[in-house]
């Protein structure tokens, strides 16, 4: 699948297709990944050619018998194997030696002249694991050293017995008397009973959301996680997070609600006391994450719908655009680019009309670094602009009025204006992305391809299935033929 999605072949031909695939779902899904990629398949001991719809139906009508023949073969094993279960025949690996108080003890002495565990595993005919687990078992190692292969590094275990178990854990550290010292006050914990406790005196949830939004490279998360954490501590004040309950974050929620504050909003607040507390249970500051027990509020309900744009609408918005607007609206509708940082934020470097692409380049996920192809109706819209503002007084394609060396920072009133102008019903200028994602869908591009040209982390399927260049091309020329459709048909009427 691999190299079908990297378009190397244009068929793909078996012998026999059962060697092809083991059910009809998983049959099914890769005829629909092949059509979608313009791959053909082809089963010669069959005469099925999947590029003909009589073909498809021989397809899986075939994939269908071959799954119930494979399903009456596993039903004839398995009442194989109960029949030989019925007659005394024991399934499954031979088990492994159990070990007597003698042979424990053997296994020690051996040990103890020098004999290695892989010979003690040949000797007793058991495992490795099994030697070393049996040669340490009811007795305390203290501490010891262990030298790893691959490093050649040597670090300091120590060894204790808590609740009848023994407990191994590394000291991380080539000193001894380190590993020592943290040896005793592991037994002390035990004998008090404080072991896997949290520890005395945990910070403040001020203190600990700070060091930990500190902690972000990324500045505008740092930004977003600042504004949570001001309402977070207006709630909680100076409650240590060891004081912090399900039923007081309960109460975050309660109170955010009545105070007129959004649930997507809330929700932003809630995220942060989830990361923080799962950071505080990891590094043992609190016995249990009080997060276990809350949930997130509804907002996919609350939100308003996007709109989409018809080709007639477009017009009428492109006709009361002033040139700027205009060909930043044109940018969004083809490209299907954020407006803060990547659209306005867009530079000449980044811009690309020879090859008729745009790159962008500052974003936060791997999935939102990406090429986009443009369309020849985004090219003419951009070629006109950078004929009137050059590319020599700034190095952003839409420039600060006031200074050339910053990026214009929103549109909202002149965006506002043209929508009116245009008599169309008011919505934020980053919903055009949705008519960009509902053309391509219309236009037929897979659901995966556009979320890749969106730049969204898809699911698995997003993981391993990568929109090539040569496929968002073949996805936008899609665009332009939906594009020249829909205005043919709209001039009809």
């Amino acid at each position: 699948m691999a190299d079908a999605n990297r378009r190397q072949f244009d068929a793909v031909v078996v012998w026999k297709f059962d060697r092809f695939a083991r059910s009809v779902s998983h049959l099914l899904k890769a005829l629909e990944a092949f059509e979608a990629l313009g791959i053909s398949f082809v089963s010669l001991s069959e005469s099925v050619d999947t590029s003909t719809p009589a073909g498809k139906m021989v397809f899986t009508v075939l994939g269908a018998v071959a799954e119930l023949e494979r399903s009456l073969i596993g039903e004839r094993v398995r009442a194989g194997l109960r029949n030989a279960e019925a007659k005394g025949v024991k399934l499954g690996r031979p088990s492994m030696r159990q070990f007597s108080p003698a042979d424990i003890r053997r296994l020690r002495q051996e040990r103890r002249k020098g004999a290695s565990f892989k010979k003690l595993a040949r000797q007793f005919q058991t495992s490795v694991f099994r030697c070393q687990t049996r040669e340490t078992e009811g007795r305390e190692l203290g501490v010891y050293l262990r030298k790893f292969r691959k490093t050649g590094r040597k670090i300091w275990w120590l060894s204790f017995t808590h609740n009848f178990r023994q407990v191994f854990e590394s000291s991380h550290s080539t000193s001894r008397r380190f590993a020592e010292k943290l040896l005793a006050i592991r037994r002390a914990e035990v004998a008090e009973a404080r072991y896997h406790l949290p520890r005395s005196n945990p910070p403040t949830l001020e203190l600990w959301g700070k060091e930990y939004v500190k902690a972000i490279p990324n500045a505008s998360t740092r930004r977003r996680y600042s504004t949570s954490l001001v309402a977070l501590v207006a709630f909680f004040k100076q409650d240590k997070i060891s004081q912090i309950s399900a039923e007081q974050i309960e109460g975050f929620k309660k109170a955010r609600r009545l105070s007129g504050i959004k649930p997507s909003s809330i929700n932003r607040d809630l995220s942060l006391m989830r990361l923080l507390m799962k950071a505080a249970t990891r590094q043992r500051l609190i016995g249990q994450n009080p997060f276990d027990s809350v949930e997130f509020l509804e907002e996919r309900s609350g939100r308003r719908q996007a709109t989409v744009l018809s080709f007639d609408g477009e017009e009428k918005l492109l006709a009361a655009c002033d040139p700027l607007l205009r060909v930043l609206s044109v940018l969004l509708v083809e490209t299907g680019l954020r407006v803060g940082h990547e659209a306005l934020g867009l530079t000449w470097v980044d811009l690309d009309l020879a090859n008729e692409t745009v790159v962008v380049r500052q974003a936060k996920t791997v999935a939102g670094r990406r090429t986009i192809p443009l369309s020849k109706f985004c090219i003419e819209e951009l070629t006109k602009w950078q004929n009137l503002t050059g590319t020599e007084t700034s190095p952003f394609v839409f420039p600060a009025p006031s200074d050339n060396s910053k990026h214009l920072m929103g549109v909202r009133r002149s965006w506002g204006a043209a929508l009116k102008a245009a008599k169309l019903p008011y919505f934020p200028i980053y919903n055009i992305c949705a008519t960009f994602a509902s053309r391509l869908s219309a236009a037929g591009v897979p659901d995966v391809f556009v979320s890749q040209l969106m730049g969204h982390a898809g699911s698995l399927l997003g993981t391993y299935s990568k929109a090539t260049l040569d496929y968002r091309i073949d996805a936008i020329r899609k665009l332009e033929e939906f594009r020249e459709k829909s205005k043919k048909s709209e001039s009809r009427k």
